[in-house]
């Protein structure tokens, strides 16, 4: 297997330097899925030599869903079942501790916690932009609880939310109150990560809407990483198919949005006749319902794949023929599908969500549509498979550039630079 070249000095130059312990702490986790961005960073970290170990007040077990790439993930210490009692002992024995709180006011005592212990304390923000944007004044996720107000589950939530978003924009003493847990958690945190410079934008904006901007200096940019059997497989002399790839889990259907996706991909199968698209992840049902909706032409439907969850080493099969990776996505925070693609020589079609904004690159790896919505998506799609038909897309040179960035050892070095 042809694998790129993967650099780093690690955490230890000769014995320069003291090996220093790391802690990652994550909320209640009963499991840890090694395939997340929490496992590969802790799994860069240890291939770099340093001391870590997966910290959290759930089971903590671990859980490896490819083998292949998370070989050393037995060899990890884990410490679960921690109490909030005991956690300052526990984290007195590290010199850093990279914490999981998404901002979150029931995690703030954590904090303090491990401020109190001595150790470091690192945030570490997996950030969908439910925080920060002063320019709208309802997120994308609020907008699709809105619109569902009809629905029992929402009904008594939508008056609350409407009123707490009117109180947060016309009044400062309001929404410094409402940002008090944020606010004390930037304050005890050493630094702050973020994984898109747009993400970052955001937490600027309001860290300056709060008039808090000692606390921006704190912020660092650090893209979540991707597993090896994405960053190091072999790409060189890969044939390109007219094939469009999505990844997601559609059974959660307010965030990942298959109903814009499938209207999306029927319509562009029925303008372009030479390309399939593959579907793969959880909610195949919905998918297939959505299909026989907007697809009467059974030549059209003919040509969409929809394959369910896979592993990895499948995934891969899939996106070293395919050319393009399509989100339809309201939210996300990173969007890791569309991180692996993009190491496999596929650009990007999506909505102008923060990470999105990152991985596209200024149109180098992808094209952004206006919006979520099918008719935005569809122009940008029939667009971005213009630019393949053209010639205008290099897979090796894009696989290259983000395997140079989104490596976990690579990403495990960045966090390495922090602490010192």
């Amino acid at each position: 297997m042809e694998n790129t070249k993967i650099g780093g000095r690690g955490i230890m130059e000769g014995d320069k330097k003291q090996k220093k312990s790391i802690g990652i702490w994550l909320p209640n986790f009963d499991t840890f899925e090694m395939n997340k961005c929490y496992g590969q960073i802790a799994l860069g970290l240890f291939e770099l030599g340093a001391d870590v170990a997966l910290l959290t007040s759930g089971k903590g077990e671990i859980h490896s869903f490819n083998n292949s790439d998370d070989y050393d993930a037995t060899k990890l210490r884990v410490i679960g079942s921690i109490e909030n009692s005991e956690a300052k002992n526990i984290f007195s024995e590290f010199d850093y501790v990279i914490m999981y709180t998404w901002f979150a006011k029931n995690l703030t005592n954590w904090v303090k916690e491990a401020k109190e212990s001595g150790c470091k304390v690192i945030l570490k923000l997996d950030h969908n932009g439910k925080f920060g944007t002063r320019e709208t004044l309802v997120h994308s996720s609020q907008k699709y609880i809105i619109r569902n107000f009809w629905r029992i589950e929402y009904i008594l939530k939508v008056p609350r939310l409407v009123l707490k978003n009117l109180l947060v924009f016309s009044s400062t003493k309001f929404k410094r109150n409402f940002f008090k847990h944020l606010i004390v958690q930037a304050e005890l945190a050493d630094r702050i990560i973020i994984e898109s410079p747009h993400a970052a934008y955001n937490l600027v904006t309001i860290f300056g809407d709060l008039g808090v901007h000692d606390l921006i200096e704190k912020i660092r940019v650090i893209p979540n990483p991707v597993s090896p059997s994405f960053s190091r497989s072999a790409i060189s002399n890969v044939y390109k198919e007219n094939l469009v790839v999505a990844v997601g889990r559609w059974n959660d259907e307010a965030p990942k949005n298959p109903k814009d996706l499938v209207r999306t991909i029927v319509e562009f199968l029925s303008k372009k006749n030479n390309w399939k698209v593959v579907i793969i992840g959880p909610g195949e049902d919905i998918l297939q319902n959505y299909i026989k909706k907007y697809s009467p032409d059974k030549f059209v439907a003919s040509k969409i794949q929809v394959v369910g969850r896979l592993k990895n080493e499948d995934i891969i099969r899939y996106l070293v023929k395919s050319k393009i990776i399509l989100s339809s996505s309201r939210w996300e925070s990173f969007g890791i599908a569309a991180a692996e693609a993009l190491c496999l020589g596929n650009t990007l079609v999506g909505p102008r969500i923060e990470s999105f904004e990152y991985l596209s690159n200024l149109g180098f790896s992808g094209t952004l549509a206006l919006s979520h919505n099918w008719k935005d998506l569809l122009a940008t799609l029939i667009y971005e498979s213009e630019l393949w038909k053209k010639g205008q897309r290099n897979p090796e040179e894009i696989a290259n550039f983000w395997r140079e960035i989104l490596d976990r050892k690579m990403i495990a070095q960045k966090f390495l630079d922090i602490l010192e």
